[in-house]
């Protein structure tokens, strides 16, 4: 009764700002609601706190006299007291939006993009903010930034297509915040649907918000929003969940969210949890739910707020060695999983979602074989539960490349009996048996000398298929442009790997790049997607598309949202590659002695419409 009595006062604060009227006798009194406990600090408890008046409004000037706290019923002396807006702490919003294709419906999200404008627009200096979005992925569009420009550019960049990994983007937005100090940690979601496309499950996503310091709210908008999954989101992490059909409301929601944690109170108290024997931090694990409450007077007024809380877990850390994320196997591999800290009662090791190892009765390692793997992407997953039996999961993606055929073994002929056999050595044209060897010899070496002429020429020749690193392998389709020469009018970028440089030019039709052999640009590189980024012409002028890619397309140093325009110099990374956009390509004299003319590039020009 207490958690519902929390949940539906901070629910009654949101709707409030709808124009709700009151409609029970409980709306006319002082009202107060807990928005988090934090447990992580054990053996401190940061308890906020909310206080409106009747009408909603927050309450103001309220000192460390005017509340009380207990936990498990026993009261406790606050040894810390502060306002939000008075302290130093700031506040982290993590912006979680659907951009499935539905959300194109009814205006859906360019209302949730004017909401998250507003709400940028009301950050204070010490805030930050990440936009963080979910279709047929989860990806971070925005890491945690106080610059607007970025965030509202980040905000602007979404568009909608697509499934909905609401899962997925719960966890990676809890993930990137984990990363940020000691603050207030709040997330927002705004979906239309319910999750069709994550690889992570709701228990997963319990689990993580239960032990963690963030606050969520979400906003469902529209009659398909499963409810009861926002519901049990939001009341894991001491939020709620507001529903409603006009997606014009959601600037109100924002800043009614905004306003009633900008005016919060921070009470500070001692756990009386005693400390156990073996360790004063495994009292934070008890695995024991507690309540807190706290009550406030205001005016001859007052009103209690109550929450309950499972103290975190003495959390375990994880160290794989014998792969690393991202990286390319090749044959079988050793994996081993160490408890670096924690308690464990049992570890288990999951390839693509499948057992393949497993460890109980407080294990501190476990091992595992890669073997056997189709060639193509997999995971493995490390799962532990720790002393009271919570979880953790830690990934480790990897991939298997396409093993070569074997070339087949001669299988040498039997010498019939009848023959007489003698060492080629004791004859005496034996010398001739090395002749063929001498040869090819000889061949490679002028080879060798021709290349390394041409390479202290600076110029390349047209035939030049892939460039080869220690990781990454570039293979061009294009035609390719010596970097040496005049002038030709031919638009061009310059692939980059590993100090290796070709010239790709740009014509009517897009460049592709990516790790499929079906892309322009073709990049063996395990941090490159399969489709990664494209390049291509529109209304005479050139763009580069980030494709939805797993680690994002760095342009200038910063992450390309979605599409941007080339100007002259522009520089964006994909993987282990940087490619330039040098507008005009330089021509090569007929007279080049490396006898490639201007003609034999091939290179495509824009049609005259460019």
């Amino acid at each position: 009764m207490a958690h519902v009595a929390r949940a539906l006062s901070a629910l009654l604060l949101i709707l409030a700002t709808f124009g709700v009227a009151p409609a029970t006798a409980a709306d006319d009194s002082l009202r107060a609601s807990v928005l988090r406990v934090d447990t992580t600090q054990f053996p401190w408890r940061d308890v906020y706190v909310s206080v409106s008046d009747p009408r909603g409004l927050p309450i103001t000037g309220l000192g460390r006299d005017a509340f009380t706290v207990s936990e498990d019923g026993a009261s406790q002396p606050i040894e810390r007291f502060s306002v939000i807006n008075d302290s130093q702490v700031p506040i982290a919003f993590g912006l979680i939006m659907d951009v499935s294709g539905s959300m194109n419906d009814e205006g859906k999200l360019e209302a949730a993009k004017g909401a998250a404008r507003q709400l940028v627009a009301a950050l204070g200096p010490a805030d930050s903010a990440a936009v963080i979005s979910f279709g047929d992925k989860a990806a971070v569009v925005q890491g945690y930034t106080s610059n607007h420009d970025d965030l509202n550019a980040a905000i602007d960049s979404l568009q909608a297509g697509g499934n909905t990994a609401l899962y997925d983007a719960v966890l990676q937005s809890t993930l990137i915040s984990q990363a940020l100090p000691q603050m207030l940690k709040v997330q927002f979601i705004v979906t239309d649907g319910q999750d069709t496309k994550s690889s992570a499950h709701l228990n997963d996503v319990l689990h993580t918000l239960q032990s963690g310091p963030s606050v969520v709210y979400a906003v469902g908008l529209g009659h398909d929003v499963d409810r009861s999954v926002l519901d049990q989101i939001t009341h894991s992490a001491s939020g709620d969940a507001l529903y409603t059909d006009d997606p014009s409301t959601l600037a109100s929601a924002f800043q009614s969210v905004l306003n009633q944690l900008r005016l919060a109170y921070l009470l500070r108290y001692r756990s009386p949890v005693p400390s156990s024997a073996s360790s004063a931090s495994s009292a934070s694990s008890d695995g024991v739910p507690h309540s807190v409450s706290a009550d406030v007077h205001y005016q001859g007024e007052a009103a209690q707020a109550a929450s309950t809380f499972t103290a975190a877990s003495n959390a375990v850390a994880i160290d794989v060695t014998g792969l690393t994320p991202g990286e390319t196997v090749s044959g079988d591999r050793q994996v081993r999983a160490s408890l670096r800290s924690g308690t464990a009662q049992r570890i288990d090791m999951l390839v693509d979602g499948t057992t393949a190892a497993s460890s109980d009765g407080q294990p501190t390692s476990i091992v595992t074989e890669l073997e056997g793997l189709s060639p193509g992407d997999h995971d493995l997953a490390i799962r532990v539960a720790d002393s009271v039996g919570a979880e953790t999961v830690q990934h480790v993606p990897f991939m298997v490349p396409s093993a070569a055929t074997p070339e087949p073994i001669a299988t040498p002929e039997a010498t019939p009996e009848s023959q007489t056999r003698f060492p080629l050595t004791d004859a005496p044209w034996s010398w001739l048996v090395w002749l063929p060897g001498l040869l090819i010899l000889l061949l490679l070496a002028l080879l060798a000398l021709v290349i390394a002429r041409t390479r202290k020429r600076g110029t390349v020749s047209p035939q030049v298929a892939a460039v080869a690193t220690d990781d990454t392998t570039l293979e061009l389709a294009a035609p390719l442009i010596p970097a040496a020469g005049g002038d030709v009018d031919t638009p061009r970028v310059r692939v980059e790997v590993d100090g290796q440089q070709q010239d790709v030019p740009l014509g009517a039709d897009p460049v592709s790049i990516g790790r499929d052999a079906d892309n322009t640009l073709v990049l063996h590189d395990p941090h490159v997607s399969r489709h990664h980024a494209r390049i291509t012409l529109d209304d005479g002028d050139y763009w580069i598309e980030d494709l939805k890619s797993q680690n994002g397309t760095l342009l200038n140093g910063q992450v390309a949202i979605d599409r941007r325009r080339l100007e002259l110099g522009d520089q964006f990374a994909i993987g282990s590659a940087t490619v330039t956009y040098l507008g005009q390509a330089p021509a090569v004299s007929p007279s080049d002695s490396n006898g490639v003319s201007p003609a034999a590039a091939e290179p495509r020009v824009p049609s005259a419409a460019a």
